[in-house]
């Protein structure tokens, strides 16, 4: 077995998920009040949308890693003595135990729909929770949650052969 680490930067997460939310302002919302504008769109330097999206993305991230336990396997920190302060941990991170014969360079590709899916699914909490009609919907999450299982599940451990002329062994009649 390998392990394989996906870190995904919260910071980066926030900003993508700030400028969605104001392109779709931007583009599709220009007759709104710029007090409705301000509500539709997020911005996470103010406390209030940071502390919103931080629970949509918290939320993604939680909802994902059910999906995923049965490939990551959590690092066990060490005890810890300090006097600095606690700070919340910036990054999501994500260790995955895979076969040897897991092709790493999917990883790439893994951890761009991990991406994604934060970033669209905090999106879509965002505006299902300020009245708007959200830009997806849970069934294209959830597809996009199936085709993060697909790459982690690489190619079959097992095939069988396939049977086109009836079962591969004989049947009796029951009369």
């Amino acid at each position: 077995m390998k392990r394989l680490r996906i870190r995904l930067s919260k910071a980066i997460i926030d900003n993508k998920i700030d400028n969605r939310t104001y392109k779709r302002m931007e583009a599709s919302l220009q007759n709104l009040s710029e007090v409705s504008k301000d509500a539709v769109a997020s911005d996470t330097e103010e406390d209030h949308d940071a502390s919103l999206i931080t629970s949509y993305r918290d939320k993604r991230d939680a909802k994902i890693r059910m999906r995923l336990i049965r490939w990551i396997k959590e690092e066990i920190p060490a005890e810890e003595f300090t006097n600095r302060p606690k700070t919340p941990n910036p990054d999501y991170t994500y260790t995955f135990e895979m076969p040897d014969d897991f092709r790493t360079e999917m990883m790439g590709a893994i951890k761009d729909l991990l991406e994604d899916y934060i970033v669209r699914g905090a999106t879509y909490d965002w505006y299902l929770n300020a009245g708007l009609a959200p830009t997806d919907s849970e069934q294209s999450l959830e597809d996009l949650e199936n085709e993060i299982l697909v790459g982690l599940r690489g190619k079959p451990s097992t095939t069988r052969p396939l049977q086109p002329f009836g079962p591969p062994f004989p049947v009796t009649p029951l009369f």
